[in-house]
C-alpha cells in the first residue's frame, strides 16, 4: 500500500527508518529517500540514488530533476567525488552550476577534470585556469593542452601565461588526428590574435608531420607574404628615426682611431654639438640633445600640424607621489621628466606616452616590467612601474646621465675602449639569457653610457622569452634592420639568445671599420643582406684590425645561429682576454 509523504514521514519520525525508506522509495518520495540515507552517513548512497532517479525520468530535464541531480552532484563533491559531480552536471547540461563547481575544483587536485569539463560543457573561457594547473611533465598535460586549445577556439581570452605553457606541446608537435586539428586551429587563434610569427610555428609544426593537412602550406606561405607587406611599415618606422637623427647630426658612424684620417671629416660635424647635455631619450634609446637642430621638411611639417599634447609642469605631482623637476627629452610619442618619488625620496626617470597607448602597448610595457623586476643586473637599466594619470600611461625607471653607445661612436672610440664598453653589454645580455631572456633590437641607440663608464642594455619592450612562444606584433619584423640576425629578417622564425649576438657583431665590426657591414636605401633588400650575403672582412677595410678581432666579429655574424659563439659570456670573455694580451692596444 502507498502512503502518502506525510505518513512515510510519521513512520521515519517512529523510528522504523527501514520502512519508511521502503515507502519513500514505493511513494516516489526520492528526496526524502536521500535525505534519510544522508542522515545515516550514507551520503554516496543518496547520490547515487537520486543520480538513478534522474535517469529514469523522460526527458530528465524538469525542473524536479535538475533539482535531483544538482543535489547528487552537491553530494558527489562533498564526498571527494569532484569529477563524478563534473560529469552529473554535464550530463544536466547545467553549464552555471558547472562551472561554478570546475572553478572550485580548479583550484585542487581535480583541476585537470574541472578544466576539461568547462572547455567541454561549461564556460570555457574560464577553462585554461583550471588547465593551466597541470605540469608540463603530467601525463595528461597533452591532453590538458588540447582542451586548453579547444577552449581558445570557443572564445578563452589568448594570454601570455597560456602560450608560456602551450610551448612544450607546441615544440613536441602533433601525435595524433585530434592534435593536428588543434593545431591547424591553434594557428587560427594566433593569427587572429595578431601573432603571426606564433601561427607560423604553429604551422610548422603541424606540416612536419601532417604534410599535407588540409591548406595549411599555403597560410603559412601567405603568412610569410603578409610579413614582407609589414616591412613596409617597419621601414616608414626606420625612415622617420632617420629624419630625426639627421636633425640631431647623429647620423655618421666613424671608425676606430686606426683611422683618425678618414673620420676627420665626420667629427667636425659632431663638434658643433658643443655644450649639449646627454639625456635619455623620450622613445626608449639614448641621445645628446643639439641645440637649433634644423628638422627635415616631412619631419618639420609633421611638427607644425601635429596637435598639442599633455605636459607636466616643473612642480607638479603625478599619481600623487612623482614630482616634476625638468624635461630630459621629448619624442613624437612621448616626453621623459627627472622626477623625484616623494615617497623614497629618489630621483628617477618618468617617461609620459602623450600619444594614446593601446592595450597591446601597455601589455608590452608590463612585460618590460616583469623582466625588469627579474633581471637585477649592474648592466641593465632598472624599470620600475607603470602608471595613469591625467588620461595618459607612465613608465618610471632609472635615472641615467650620460650618453648612448651611438654618440659614442660617431665620436670615435679606440678599439679597447669600445671592446671594453661592448664586454659590459654582454654581460647584461648574459643575465638576460639566463633568464630565457631575448632582447631582439640590441644596438648601439639601446646602450646607454654613463657619466661613470658603466653601460646598461635598455629598453626590453620587444623582448622575448625563449620557454614560450613570444607572442609578436602582427605582420612586423621585429628589430632594428641594420643590427637584425638573418632569423630575425625572416620575419617569422624563432629567435634564440644568438640573434642578440649578431646583434653584437655589427657592433663590432662598425667599432672596427667605421661602417655597417650591410647597407641599403630599401628595408627587404636590406634584410636579405642580413640573410644571403657575407660581410666584407673588417681587415681588408681596416688592415690595422686584428686578425683575432676579425675572426670573432665573423663569428658573430655567422648566417647560422649555431656557428656564432655559445653565449654572451663567452663573447664577454673573449673581448677581455683581447684587451688583457695588448691585442686591441
Amino acid at each position: 500500500m502507498t502512503r502518502t509523504l506525510d505518513e512515510c514521514r510519521a513512520l521515519e519520525r517512529s523510528g522504523d527508518s527501514a520502512a519508511a525508506y521502503q515507502h519513500y522509495i514505493d511513494g516516489d518520495f526520492i528526496e526524502d529517500a536521500a535525505r534519510l540515507l544522508v542522515g545515516r552517513s550514507r551520503g554516496l548512497d543518496a547520490a547515487e540514488l537520486l543520480l538513478a532517479w534522474v535517469a529514469r525520468q523522460t526527458p530528465p530535464t524538469g525542473e524536479r530533476a535538475r533539482a535531483c541531480g544538482r543535489e547528487a552532484a552537491r553530494l558527489f563533491e562533498q564526498h571527494g567525488r569532484g569529477p563524478r559531480a563534473l560529469s552529473v552536471l554535464a550530463w544536466l547540461q547545467d553549464s552555471e552550476a558547472l562551472t561554478a563547481l570546475a572553478v572550485r575544483l580548479g583550484e585542487t587536485d581535480h583541476a585537470f577534470e574541472a578544466g576539461c569539463a568547462l572547455a567541454r560543457h561549461g564556460d570555457p573561457t574560464r577553462a585554461p585556469a583550471s588547465l593551466l594547473r597541470v605540469p608540463r611533465g603530467d601525463p595528461r598535460y597533452a591532453a590538458a593542452a588540447l582542451e586548453t586549445v579547444r577552449a581558445l577556439a570557443r572564445g578563452a581570452p589568448l594570454t601570455m601565461n597560456i602560450d608560456r605553457w602551450l610551448a612544450d606541446f607546441i615544440r613536441r608537435g602533433p601525435g595524433s588526428d585530434a592534435e593536428a586539428d588543434a593545431f591547424y586551429g591553434l594557428a587560427g587563434v594566433y593569427a587572429a590574435a595578431g601573432f603571426p610569427e606564433n601561427a607560423d610555428e604553429v604551422l610548422g609544426r603541424l606540416l612536419v608531420t601532417r604534410p599535407g593537412y588540409r591548406d595549411a602550406a599555403a597560410l603559412k606561405e601567405q603568412m610569410l607574404a603578409d610579413a614582407l607587406g609589414g616591412a613596409a611599415v617597419l621601414a616608414r618606422v626606420v625612415a622617420e628615426d632617420s629624419a630625426f637623427a639627421e636633425a640631431a647630426g647623429a647620423l655618421g658612424r666613424p671608425p676606430s682611431d686606426a683611422l683618425v684620417a678618414s673620420s676627420t671629416l665626420e667629427r667636425s660635424a659632431t663638434e658643433e654639438v658643443g655644450g649639449a647635455t646627454p639625456v635619455l631619450d623620450a622613445d626608449g634609446g639614448a641621445t645628446t640633445v643639439v641645440k637649433n637642430a634644423p628638422l627635415p621638411g616631412s619631419v618639420a611639417a609633421a611638427a607644425a600640424s601635429a596637435p598639442a599634447v599633455l605636459a607636466f609642469s616643473p612642480g607638479m605631482l603625478v599619481a600623487d607621489r612623482f614630482r616634476v623637476v625638468d624635461v630630459l627629452g621629448k619624442g613624437g610619442m612621448s616626453t621623459v621628466y627627472r622626477v623625484v618619488d616623494v615617497e623614497l625620496n629618489e630621483s628617477m626617470a618618468l617617461k609620459l606616452f602623450t600619444q594614446p597607448v593601446n592595450e597591446e602597448a601597455v601589455e608590452r610595457f608590463k612585460q618590460e616590467i616583469r623582466l625588469a623586476r627579474q633581471l637585477v643586473h649592474e648592466n641593465v637599466i632598472r624599470m620600475y612601474d607603470i602608471g595613469f594619470a591625467a588620461g595618459a600611461r607612465f613608465l618610471t625607471m632609472e635615472l641615467l646621465v650620460g650618453e648612448d653607445m651611438h654618440a659614442k661612436m660617431v665620436r670615435g672610440l679606440s678599439l679597447r675602449d669600445g671592446a671594453l664598453l661592448l664586454a659590459q653589454a654582454c654581460a647584461g645580455l648574459d643575465a638576460a639569457h639566463r633568464l630565457g631572456v631575448v632582447h631582439r633590437d640590441v644596438k648601439p641607440e639601446n646602450l646607454f653610457v654613463t657619466t661613470d663608464n658603466v653601460l646598461k642594455v635598455m629598453d626590453f619592450g620587444i623582448a622575448t622569452h625563449t620557454k614560450n612562444n613570444g607572442l609578436t606584433l602582427a605582420g612586423m619584423v621585429v628589430g632594428t634592420p641594420e643590427y637584425m640576425a638573418p632569423e630575425q629578417a625572416h620575419g617569422h622564425m624563432r629567435v634564440a639568445h644568438s640573434a642578440d649576438l649578431y646583434s653584437l657583431g655589427v657592433m663590432l665590426y662598425a667599432l672596427a671599420t667605421g661602417q655597417l657591414p650591410f647597407r641599403h636605401a630599401e628595408l627587404v633588400p636590406l634584410l636579405m643582406m642580413h640573410v644571403q650575403q657575407a660581410p666584407e672582412p673588417p681587415r681588408r677595410l681596416n688592415p690595422a684590425c686584428p686578425v683575432e678581432f676579425e675572426q670573432l666579429i665573423l663569428e658573430l655574424l655567422a648566417k647560422r645561429a649555431e656557428q656564432r659563439p655559445a653565449s654572451a659570456r663567452v663573447v664577454e670573455d673573449r673581448l677581455k682576454r683581447l684587451v688583457q694580451r695588448g691585442v686591441l692596444g
